[in-house]
Formats: C-alpha cells, structure tokens, sequence
C-alpha cells in the first residue's frame, strides 16, 4: 500500500504548481475576501494529503506535514492552509479509513482494523477537546464517531469470529 502512495508525489507536484500560480494571482491583502472560493477544494486536499501520509507512516500528519505537502507554507505570500480546513480534511480521513477497514477484511488483512480503530479512537479524543460551534466542522465531526462506531464493529467482528488472533500473529 506504501508503493501506492508513493504514486502521488508527482499529484502532489502538480498541486504545489497551480497553488502557486493561485497565490500569484490573488491581490496582497484580499485572502478573507476569496478564501471561499477555494477553501472546499483545500480541505479535500488536506484529505488526501493527510491520507498519503497516513498509509506511508500510520500516522497523525499534523498541519505543518500537510502544508508542505500541498506546498503552501512558507513559500506562497497568501495562500495558506487554514485550521478548519485542516481539521476537515482529517474528518473526510475518518470517513475513508472506515471503509478501508471494512476492505482489509475483505482482502484478509486483520490487523489493520484493528490498528485504524486504535487510531480513529484517538483523532475522536482530539476532536472531543475542540470547542465547536454548530456549523460544519461540527456536523462533520459527528462523522467521525459514526465511522469510529463503525470501525469498532468490524474490530468486534474479527474477535467473536477468533480473526483477532490471526491479526496478532500477521503483526508479528
């Protein structure tokens, strides 16, 4: 799975290109002004940076990681990567994690639910400490729990049927 992210560097390449050209057109001092108009393609973006990331290393990307991978900070003069986009990214990442789970039982690989139910557990512990508002990153949010529930099923799933122990052993 690691070879397949490795696929995306030159994606990745291209997205830091046409960032840059973007920040190049936007007036100095007008970021607030048209932030809107491209902060849904960056928080899924962030996405899919933060999920490079996570299948190269089984890792929390924090936002630095992500900002360089998508090529906006420091080197643009206005674009930047935006906390709520960021943190929405991460919430699409618990959506696609879900269903990676329930494919790698599919494909026989029990350890990884496992180890995504580890995870997801504890982005929902970060989530549970943010103070949200009622708007968007909280209703996507929410999301999060579900695919946690989710994920928690499958885990549930593989130990009633004794597939957690062929998960021990293919950790091993």
């Amino acid at each position: 799975m690691e070879s397949i992210a490795g696929l995306t560097d030159p994606k990745f390449a291209r997205v830091r290109e046409l960032l840059k050209e973007l920040d190049n057109k936007i007036p100095d001092g007008t970021y607030w002004r048209y932030c809107q108009i491209w902060s849904h393609s960056i928080s899924w973006l962030s996405f899919l940076s933060s999920l490079t990331i996570y299948i190269k290393a089984e890792q929390l990307p924090d936002k630095k990681q992500v900002s360089e991978m998508l090529g906006l900070e420091p080197e643009l003069k206005t674009l930047y990567l935006d906390i709520e986009d960021y943190l929405l990214g991460l919430c699409h990442l618990s959506n696609e994690l879900s269903r990676l789970a329930v494919n790698s039982v599919t494909s026989e690989e029990y350890s990884r639910p496992i180890r995504i139910a580890e995870f997801l557990n504890s982005l929902h512990t970060g989530f549970r400490l943010l103070n949200l508002k009622n708007d968007n990153l909280r209703k996507r949010f929410d999301s999060i729990k579900y695919d946690l529930k989710k994920v928690e099923e499958v885990v549930y799933d593989l130990s009633i049927r004794g597939l957690s122990k062929v998960a021990e052993k293919q950790a091993s």
